[in-house]
């Protein structure tokens, strides 16, 4: 009997965890170096597929700056800014090597999400956001 409900006990387990795994969201990222601080995150990888997230708190009848520098060597890379009710304000399919400034007017007090996002990407970026 004991040995019966242990065995039941495993097999649930597994199926929860091959559940819980198909409901997560899968990311890739070898030789992935990266560093983040408030306003700031960088990294190098050689394959990068997933989405790195940071939120801005940010204030209506200002400016939210971003600065990127990146370099793309395969795959795709994406960053994206989405206001606080989750609407894209701004995307950009980032080039071989490519940097920008750009500025984005903020209409509305919040939450802003920055998105940067890879698909079988190869190699760098550097992205600095401020609100003024």
């Amino acid at each position: 009997m004991q040995q019966t409900r242990t065995t039941l006990l495993v097999i649930l387990a597994i199926l929860l965890a091959g559940i819980l795994a198909a409901c997560s969201q899968s990311t890739v990222r070898l030789g992935w170096v990266g560093t983040s601080s408030p306003g700031h995150v960088e990294a190098s990888y050689a394959k990068f597929t997933g989405t790195e997230t940071r939120t801005v708190l940010a204030q209506a009848g200002r400016t939210l700056y971003l600065e990127y520098k990146a370099e793309v060597d395969a795959g795709d890379l994406c960053l994206e800014v989405k206001d606080p009710f989750g609407k894209t304000i701004w995307y950009a399919t980032l080039c071989e090597d490519c940097a920008e400034t750009k500025a984005l007017p903020v209409d509305e007090d919040g939450c802003y999400t920055i998105f940067v996002e890879g698909e079988d990407a190869e190699g760098s970026f550097d992205l600095v956001w401020e609100q003024r």
